[in-house]
């Protein structure tokens, strides 16, 4: 098989082939081994003793979003979707009851599920984004169901309007990490994977999975929840705002 991989015939000398060495060895035979260094076993045994990394699987580890000191994520969220609903609705924002309970019933559902960072994250770049006029997609998919994604500008679908359904985005009865689809002009699309990449977790785990790929002659990307460590601070002035800086707003 690794001659019909690499293209050799098995009777060339010159050809890659496997050693015999390729197994997990005996500690008798890694003692042989390493005989004549003695301390390079008892190094390793030590090292191995002093290690105790305990992996927790079947769950998704998010960043905990900056917000400003003296406001909790939960809330910081709220106060942004309050003020997104303002510039939405106007008038409308205060005195309809309908608004009123499906952006508290949606934000009930992120705070119990524990997508609160989550949104928070992708508000911030997608933010960025609209801050350097790079022209952002409307939204499409399951996201376009979100009150709480068209009041922080996320997608720009009235769900009430069309009657969309918020739990096709995310089931609290069948609780899945929500994804949402951007489109970023294809020119600067660069830009915001840039910015993303510079606020990525200073412990070198991945922040976000971006993908994308042609599709109706379009760039699509693609973000998922897929988070796991801190985040740090963004881009520098010069290049955009500081992520969390509530500054920046």
């Amino acid at each position: 098989m690794l001659c019909i991989g690499t293209g050799k015939m098995v009777q060339d000398e010159n050809r890659m082939r496997y050693v015999p060495e390729l197994y997990f060895k005996s500690p008798v035979e890694m003692r042989e081994v390493f005989r004549d260094f003695p301390e390079a076993i008892s190094n390793t045994l030590e090292i191995g003793e002093r290690c105790h990394l305990q992996l927790e699987f079947g769950c998704s580890k998010y960043p905990e979003y900056p917000v400003p000191s003296g406001k909790t994520r939960e809330g910081y969220l709220r106060e942004l979707c309050y003020q997104g609903l303002r510039e939405r609705y106007g008038a409308r924002a205060t005195a309809d009851a309908e608004l009123l309970n499906r952006l508290d019933y949606e934000l009930g559902v992120l705070e119990k599920t524990g997508f609160v960072s989550y949104l928070l994250i992708v508000w911030d770049f997608i933010h960025c984004a609209k801050e350097r006029r790079i022209p952002v997609g409307p939204g499409r998919g399951s996201a376009a169901g979100s009150m709480v994604t068209y009041v922080l500008g996320i997608t720009d679908i009235d769900p009430l309007q069309f009657g969309l359904i918020f739990e096709r985005f995310l089931n609290p009865d069948r609780v899945s990490p929500p994804d949402i689809d951007v489109d970023f002009c294809e020119a600067r699309r660069g830009e915001v994977l840039e910015y993303v990449r510079q606020c990525r977790p200073s412990n070198g785990l991945e922040l976000s999975r971006c993908r994308s790929h042609r599709k109706d002659d379009s760039e699509r990307t693609e973000h998922y929840a897929r988070f796991s460590g801190r985040k740090k601070s963004g881009i520098e002035k010069g290049g955009g705002y500081r992520a969390g800086d509530p500054a920046a707003f």
